[in-house]
């Protein structure tokens, strides 16, 4: 068992008795991202009414612009926008009620890189189905939608209980869950596209990405947890670590890790620095 899979289930001992992240203080990116789409939401709303400014065709995405006119700076923007309060406020539910244990589980730093991968997917994967589309995508939904789906496969067995139709209480597993939100959107994406005004194809891409990402599929995670890896294990050690005492290789490289664990969460470390572990084990 590797320690992703201890951490994911030390977080998971709860069961069906666990609630949605609501319980205890509210994680430090989650509470920074709920801060940062609520100021932009009120610089939105203060140019829209008092000046008749409209942010969506310059922060928006917009796949013709991204492509002919090379508005990069769209593919991160957009996820900050949306279009009216109900928008905003059931996205920052989403974020607030399934957000706090993912981020507890993954560590912080880990879990904004990972929020920020889905939203940029959730735009490729609209540019990708729709790259003719002059239509602007706003809003976090791709991102959000990556997050229900980390929740689902985090705590597969976490009893939750959702409003059908906003009246009709239904509990399910995260897993039932999140599958019925995915198979939901793809059908969405697909049959409607973007007839409705929704971004399906964002959604979407939220959704495969936080599938590959939590699968490691194509080396995703360890890829964006740790980029500058690769490069490290190209440095040539003066030592073998056999060579190392049991006393000197515990402070000087077990003891560090011990001390990011306990900042970050054990789901930030490294495929280096947990091997590390496996080897101290040994030499103990």
């Amino acid at each position: 068992m590797d320690y992703f899979e201890m951490e994911r289930r030390r977080y998971s001992s709860s069961g069906g008795k666990g609630g949605l992240g609501m319980a205890g203080k509210i994680t430090l990116v989650i509470r920074n991202l709920i801060i940062a789409n609520l100021l932009v939401f009120l610089i939105q709303s203060i140019l829209d009414i008092f000046f008749d400014i409209r942010l969506g065709y310059l922060f928006g995405f917009v796949p013709q612009f991204f492509i002919k006119r090379f508005f990069i700076w769209q593919i991160v923007t957009y996820m900050f926008l949306h279009g009216g309060i109900f928008h905003l406020f059931w996205n920052l539910l989403g974020l607030f009620m399934f957000g706090g244990d993912v981020e507890r589980t993954m560590g912080s730093r880990n879990f904004l890189k990972f929020y920020i991968a889905c939203g940029l997917f959730a735009a490729i994967c609209t540019l990708i189905f729709q790259f003719n589309s002059l239509a602007p995508i706003i809003g976090a939904s791709g991102a959000i939608f990556g997050v229900v789906t980390a929740f689902g496969m985090l705590f597969p067995e976490r009893v939750i209980t959702l409003l059908l139709f906003f009246v009709i209480p239904v509990s399910a597993k995260a897993k039932y869950v999140a599958i019925a939100f995915s198979v939901l959107t793809f059908f969405q994406s697909f049959l409607l596209g973007s007839s409705t005004g929704v971004a399906y194809f964002a959604h979407l891409g939220g959704i495969i990405f936080a599938f590959l990402y939590f699968k490691n599929i194509l080396n995703i995670r360890s890829i964006i947890e740790n980029p500058s890896e690769k490069i490290s294990l190209w440095k040539p050690a003066s030592k073998t670590e056999d060579d190392i005492p049991a006393d000197v290789y515990i402070s000087e490289e077990v003891d560090p890790i011990l001390e990011k664990i306990s900042r970050e969460g054990i789901h930030s470390l490294s495929r280096k620095e947990k091997k590390i572990l496996e080897k101290a084990k040994d030499k103990l």
